[in-house]
């Protein structure tokens, strides 16, 4: 938990007053951004509800739009194993990773 702690005050130190006077014109794609990790958030739980049988815990954490290493060290807290959950974050970023390209080329 220290190291995302460490790595939020790292990105918050970047915050310099140029960032704050702009910060009304940052707003509406700040709103849309939180909008769209929520139905990212609640579109992947509903799938992983449907179709694959998991516990609570390790089915939020497989569906959250997060990072790897935020994802495993979370999940651990709230006592849901990595087996299976680190190899679903890697083929999300490898999913990602293919599918952005393509469809931003298009």
């Amino acid at each position: 938990m220290l190291f995302i702690a460490v790595i939020g005050v790292m990105i918050g130190c970047q915050i310099c007053w140029k960032v704050i006077q702009h910060l009304p014109n940052i707003l509406p794609s700040q709103f849309s951004l939180i909008a769209s990790i929520g139905l990212a958030l609640s579109v992947n739980f509903l799938i992983f509800r449907r179709w694959v049988d998991m516990i609570l815990q390790r089915r939020f954490f497989c569906s959250a739009p997060s990072g790897l290493l935020e994802s495993i060290v979370l999940g651990e807290t709230y006592g849901c194993g990595s087996l299976i959950r680190t190899p679903q974050q890697l083929l999300k970023v490898i999913f990602i990773i293919i599918l952005v390209p393509s469809g931003l080329s298009l």
